[in-house]
């Protein structure tokens, strides 16, 4: 049995996810269902996303939007969390 590459343990949860990056919640659950992101199912209900996996996902897409970006030009970086 192959276990998942883990992050920093802090979990947050799906909704938080989505408002701090400012995407719906289904995006949330979408990119956990395809592998993107790695969470777990609290009692088979919540989903818990742990952090580190979020934000590795979302650098590597802003790295490739920015080698995208015509002219040189800078593409919007995630917001930073406090």
């Amino acid at each position: 049995m192959e276990y998942p590459k883990t992050y920093d343990k802090t979990l947050i949860k799906a909704t938080e996810a989505a408002d701090r990056f400012n995407v719906p919640l289904s995006t949330i659950y979408t990119w956990h269902q395809m592998g993107k992101i790695e969470g777990v199912k609290l009692n088979g209900k919540s989903l818990r996303i742990f952090s580190e996996s979020l934000f590795a996902f979302l650098e590597s897409r802003n790295d490739r939007t920015r080698e995208k970006a015509p002219h040189g030009g800078e593409s919007r970086g995630i917001r930073e969390i406090r």
